[in-house]
């Protein structure tokens, strides 16, 4: 066992369609898009962390007869898109995995891999056509709608201008994130995370934002 797999967590294969994620929010927050589809022959996988996925991607592999048949790979674009892309693609086709790699984002690409069976894969770059952010940014898109947004969105901003005049404290690094726990403060259950949220119907699937995601796992 080299020291990458002995990082990636245990887990079993148990459907023959994977969707491999970052991390517990992100497991939580495909769940229940799944769940709203009524899609039970999908697995959620999270790598725990960017630099795992080749060695979650080898251990896949290894499976007796490879039992999967497709696989979405799920990631944040953070500062760089065609960066995050091609660290999956990258990934992907890295000698000791051998899976074929699409050549853009939310497209399935089909091809045999270097164990001799075919399967379908593809990449979601999240928050989607070569933006940066992250989850986040994706879910802020999805709730415009509601007036409660703008609400949250100030109060950061204030808060944050505060934070500078003051020189209190380093205001929140990853701004998104800052406004989306803001946002869900003004629900009911005010201490959610954006998985537990989505676990509990906050968010709406079928908003525009979200349907290039929505087809693509629709397509496994």
């Amino acid at each position: 066992m080299t020291k990458k797999e002995a990082k990636t967590k245990p887990f079993t294969i148990e459907k023959a369609k994977l969707l491999i994620v970052e991390g517990k929010t992100d497991k939580d927050f495909f769940d229940a898009l799944l769940n709203s589809l009524k899609r039970t022959d999908t697995q959620v996988i999270p790598m725990n962390g960017k630099d795992r996925l080749r060695a979650l991607l080898e251990v896949i592999v290894r499976q007796p007869d490879l039992p999967v048949q497709s696989l979405i790979i799920a990631r944040d674009a953070d500062g760089n898109p065609k960066g995050a892309f091609d660290s999956v693609c990258s990934a992907l086709s890295n000698k000791n995995v051998g899976l074929p790699a699409p050549k853009k984002p939310l497209e399935f690409v089909e091809g045999p891999t270097s164990f001799g069976k075919s399967i379908k894969v593809s990449v979601i770059v999240i928050p989607l056509f070569e933006q940066k952010g992250a989850l986040e940014d994706l879910l802020l898109q999805m709730s415009a709608d509601d007036p409660l947004l703008s609400l949250a969105i100030k109060y950061i901003e204030n808060a944050i201008e505060t934070l500078k005049k003051a020189a209190h404290r380093p205001p929140p690094r990853i701004l998104s994130k800052a406004q989306i726990h803001a946002f869900l403060a003004t629900f009911e259950e005010a201490d959610r995370d954006p998985g537990i949220a989505a676990l509990e119907g906050v968010w709406n699937f079928q908003h525009f934002a979200f349907e290039p995601i929505l087809k693509i796992v629709q397509e496994m």
